[in-house]
């Protein structure tokens, strides 16, 4: 029988989540309480991007930062996908 972390989250074995968002920055100002718990539990987390965020040309801008953020939620820059349909 699996244990429960710190937040009463099941741990983490063999457990994967994916996250898709519509924007990059979702996953910041919606998602990281959530992430950072699941990382806790020792959930292999990964983020789906549904867009690049080429509003004003940033796309390239806003994909690091997206990688950026989710490298401080624990989640490597290799498990972060980014849909771009320029």
């Amino acid at each position: 029988m699996r244990g429960r972390s710190a937040a009463g989250l099941p741990r983490g074995d063999g457990v994967s989540a994916l996250l898709v968002t519509a924007h990059p920055d979702d996953e910041a100002m919606f998602f990281a309480p959530t992430l950072l718990g699941l990382g806790r539990a020792g959930a292999r987390l990964a983020v789906l991007c549904c867009s690049a965020g080429n509003y004003y040309n940033q796309g390239e801008i806003r994909k690091k930062e997206l990688e950026q953020s989710c490298c401080l939620l624990g989640i490597p820059a290799s498990s972060v996908t980014v849909v771009d349909h320029r």
